[in-house]
């Protein structure tokens, strides 16, 4: 979600039709991850990024 909103710039419809999600799960996903992010940024802590099946 976060590669498809933030890097490609699609929006949470978009995204989610990509997906094959509702936008109400691509928020929530996006709330998610965003916030581990921050946690591991502010933390030092390891962010790990596997690959999404597509």
């Amino acid at each position: 979600a976060i590669r498809l909103t933030d890097l490609e710039n699609l929006n949470q419809e978009e995204a989610g039709e990509r997906m094959g999600v509702s936008r109400g799960t691509v928020w929530r996903l996006l709330q998610r991850g965003r916030s581990k992010i921050a946690l591991a940024l502010v933390e030092g802590r390891r962010v790990e990024i596997t690959e999404s099946p597509e």
